[in-house]
């Protein structure tokens, strides 16, 4: 059944295999040890994740599912090997995320890239995205707060002035978007995209709390980027390669190509006795003569870039495009 599963065509994709038994099919080849875990975690077994993926109304990029389970496909025929933090050390991770397949490609890393007990995810995987209306919070206990903590200072060179001004947000980004686990995404998705040369601004100090959505948790919960303040605000940051610490590492050869858990009730638009799909596909618009499938732009996701932009704004695109969106610059 998993064989027979169209990745490519997304309008026979949703005519054919949009189903909770296809779904199933594509999480059954995940490795035995993670399905026991999120059983035994989650209190999720393959029936209820297909199903719940199935009758979620939440948007989907149509290229994404298609993607995943393309690439589920794979690593089962090759038997790629896999690692993922413990489960219970993702609080909410599947309530925090818009789907189960993305919640899942962003507990996977390659085993190959572990380093400090946080890997690196797969750069053809593509990565889940996080829910706007749910708060996550990571304390300093974290081993990806704990990763970032001290991969900060690799943000940062010195200036013809001598002061520590940041490296362009594109190399930031760029670094970051190779990191595996939620906090990534959860950074790429509060950066914004910025080309050429960026001017330092300081908002409020709220807007650095490891928070997605509007629920503000209690001071206790946060942890914050203290040392943000010592950053002035009219500084420039200069365009071209910087220093990032990662040459002798071999990160940076990697970076340029391309949790607590218990078991959870759901609450949300999935209904056991939903017997059909309700979930908006936003790739996918039927026409009315010819019957192609047509992309909304509404849905495309803009890069903006300027004359000093240049590459980096093919280099955006071409990113966003591999993880599966619509791009238009």
């Amino acid at each position: 059944m998993l064989n027979a599963i169209d990745v490519e065509d997304t309008i026979s994709f949703v005519a054919q295999h949009d189903s909770p038994m296809h779904y199933a099919a594509a999480l059954s080849v995940l490795p035995k040890e993670l399905l026991k875990e999120i059983w035994h975690s989650w209190g999720q077994s393959l029936y209820t994740l297909s199903n719940r993926f199935h009758a979620s109304t939440d948007a989907v990029s149509v290229r994404f599912v298609q993607k995943t389970i393309e690439w589920y496909r794979e690593a089962a025929f090759a038997n790629r090997q896999t690692c993922w933090a413990s489960l219970d050390t993702a609080q909410n991770h599947l309530m925090s995320h818009k789907d189960v397949f993305g919640a899942i490609n962003n507990l996977l890393y390659d085993p190959h890239t572990v380093q400090d007990d946080m890997g690196f995810r797969y750069r053809d995987l593509p990565p889940g995205k996080l829910r706007a209306d749910f708060p996550m919070c990571f304390d300093s206990v974290n081993n990806q707060t704990r990763w970032l903590e001290r991969h900060m200072k690799r943000w940062t060179t010195t200036n013809s002035l001598g002061k520590s001004v940041y490296i362009e947000l594109t190399e930031i980004r760029r670094l970051i978007n190779a990191w595996g686990g939620p906090l990534a995404r959860l950074l790429l998705d509060s950066f914004c995209i910025s080309l050429g040369t960026v001017e330092l601004s300081l908002p409020s100090k709220k807007y650095y709390w490891f928070v997605a959505g509007e629920s503000q948790p209690k001071d206790s919960q946060r942890w914050t980027f203290d040392s943000l303040d010592e950053f002035d605000d009219g500084l420039s940051i200069p365009t071209g390669h910087q220093d990032t610490g990662y040459e002798d590492t071999g990160y940076e050869d990697m970076v340029d190509e391309d949790m607590n858990g218990s078991p959870e009730d759901f609450v949300g638009p999935f209904q056991e006795s939903n017997d059909y799909s309700h979930r908006k596909w936003d790739l996918l618009e039927t026409g009315t003569s010819t019957g192609n499938s047509i992309p909304r732009k509404l849905n495309w996701i803009p890069v903006h870039g300027s004359s000093r932009g240049g590459s980096k704004v093919a280099a955006e695109a071409q990113e966003l495009a591999r993880a599966g969106y619509e791009v238009e610059v």
